[in-house]
């Protein structure tokens, strides 16, 4: 484990091949963030910390074999982002820093060899380098900052919708790196590795609608959540798609089920927390959601203010934007706190957030995307039958909270944590926590 100075973590990018379009259209901001970092920190590690390239967005690569075509993607997110990768140069160059690239659902290409060569060459490196580590094969990050310990992942392990199976990501790349044929595929549902539903939703949904409402990037991350908005704005064979990626969904929650009553041991499952098992009363409005679509389907009348009583408490955001409140994953996260975390920091939700648990401090970094504000759950039907009539006419308002964690130790060698928001004016720190060292307490 490194012990440092300094911890810097960005989340959620999503840098795409194009310029001020989609949902990060930071480029400046962010360049002068990078630039602050360079000039007020030393020894400091600067963890991107996943989908800072998403590499689920349409790109203008011509069809080509093997890896070539996510080299391709990244070569062109790295050209349509000049001055974010000239602030990262200076940053991988500088003997003060060292940058940290971890993968997320959306830039799980990042584990591909060709893909990190070409950004470390825009990074000014020709030759293997020390400045520039890549964890990118689903494990968490752990440093020692001060007393206290700090675990940084992306926290996609927790959604089951954007969960990936490293192990077969792995299994292909070792395939491809003897340029070895890929297995072949004998039917759809024998898949060599299997697609998480949220990357399902993006290639047979999203990537359709996005031409006509480009909003969709601010509803991320995909999940069952955002279904019920999709719905009304999606075509026939779209809205067949999402009833399919409805009900594989409701088959994972009734096996993960089953798989709790068997009370067999497994790490991997005590690990995600079996959060697949869990029904909250999101999830049961969920499944009233998708009987009331299908009973539509059959032709039963069903009224609108039912259907909005529905998607109210599925995409129910009232604690979005308190950042002291807890997300749902903070009570899956005993296992890693007991095993020595002091902090653990998120990003994925998009929800800033920095709060202290039962048996820790919980930050997530937010994201430097636009964003779209729900109403509360318990607004009146015509206020959401407004808020899907913006969606339909594309008029829905967007705003944009970029937020870092930032970890360091204080005059008094304490170890502090805090939640950062960039603005025209620099960094401001919207809450700071002080670490308990719970590891030290314990020994």
């Amino acid at each position: 484990m490194w012990t440092i100075n300094e911890l810097i973590v960005f989340n959620d990018l999503h840098l795409t091949p194009e310029r001020n379009a989609g949902s990060f259209q930071l480029d400046e901001e962010l360049a002068d963030c990078l630039r602050w970092i360079l000039r007020e920190t030393q020894e400091c590690v600067i963890v991107l910390a996943g989908d800072v390239f998403d590499f689920l967005t349409s790109n203008n690569c011509a069809p080509q074999n093997g890896f070539a075509r996510f080299t391709c993607h990244a070569g062109q997110i790295i050209e349509h982002h000049p001055e974010i990768f000239d602030a990262l140069t200076r940053l991988a160059q500088s003997p003060q820093h060292t940058l940290v690239f971890m993968s997320g659902e959306c830039d799980a290409e990042l584990l591909i060899p060709d893909v990190q060569e070409i950004i470390e060459r825009r990074l000014g490196f020709t030759t293997p380098n020390g400045s520039v580590r890549w964890l990118v094969l689903g494990e968490a990050l752990r440093m020692q900052v001060g007393a206290a310990v700090a675990l940084i992942e992306h926290g996609n392990t927790f959604d089951p919708w954007n969960r990936l199976d490293h192990a077969a990501l792995q299994t292909t790349l070792s395939l491809a790196s003897r340029n070895l044929p890929e297995p072949r595929v004998v039917d759809e549902e024998s898949r060599k590795v299997p697609e998480p539903l949220g990357r399902g939703l993006t290639s047979r949904v999203i990537n359709y609608m996005r031409s006509r409402h480009q909003w969709l990037d601010c509803l991320k991350p995909v999940n069952e959540s955002i279904l019920p908005l999709l719905w009304p704005l999606a075509s026939q064979d779209e809205q067949k798609a999402i009833c399919e990626l409805a009900g594989d969904y409701e088959s994972m929650k009734t096996e993960a089920g089953l798989r709790k009553l068997s009370n067999s041991p497994n790490p991997v499952a005590l690990y995600q927390g079996e959060k697949e098992a869990d029904r909250s009363q999101a999830d049961y409005a969920f499944e009233d959601w998708i009987d009331l679509i299908y009973a539509q389907e059959e032709g039963a009348q069903t009224s609108s203010s039912k259907i909005i009583e529905k998607i109210r408490l599925i995409s129910n955001h009232d604690s979005f934007f308190d950042i002291e409140q807890p997300n749902d994953t903070s009570k899956y996260l005993e296992p890693m706190f007991n095993g020595g975390a002091d902090l653990i920091i998120h990003g994925h939700t998009r929800v800033a957030k920095i709060c202290t648990l039962d048996s820790g401090a919980y930050i997530n970094t937010g994201a430097w995307n636009q964003l779209i504000r729900l109403p509360k759950s318990h607004e009146s039907i015509g206020v959401w039958q407004e808020f899907l009539e913006q969606l339909k006419t594309n008029t829905v308002a967007r705003i944009a909270r970029p937020t870092l964690a930032h970890v360091y130790q204080d005059k008094d060698a304490n170890t502090v944590g805090e939640l950062i928001e960039w603005s025209s004016a620099g960094p401001e720190t919207m809450a700071t926590l002080p670490l308990k060292t719970h590891v030290l307490t314990k020994e």
